[in-house]
């Protein structure tokens, strides 16, 4: 069975790329979603799944932006939106 996973990370922006620089400046959370087979991820150890997920993120740096892995979650339901809006 595929299920998918929210890939929590921590966003980078280089702030010195326009100059040719390197300075690089957190920005916030962003969240990549990704489809997996649930079996590699319940019987495969921790820190290889953190490591598989760490290199699966990194190919989506750029000499622009980066992005640092933080956590995942499994999202077994998927995500419910909530109607309305909070004034």
């Amino acid at each position: 069975m595929k299920v998918e996973v929210l890939i929590t990370v921590q966003y980078y922006d280089n702030k010195a790329f326009y100059e040719g620089g390197e300075r690089w400046a957190a920005k916030g959370i962003a969240h990549f979603k990704v489809t997996v087979d649930n079996f590699w991820l319940m019987y495969s150890e921790n820190e290889d799944v953190r490591e598989r997920f760490t290199e699966l993120i990194a190919n989506q740096n750029s000499s622009v932006s980066k992005y640092e892995y933080v956590k995942h979650e499994i999202l077994w339901y998927g995500i419910e939106e909530i109607d309305g809006i909070i004034e």
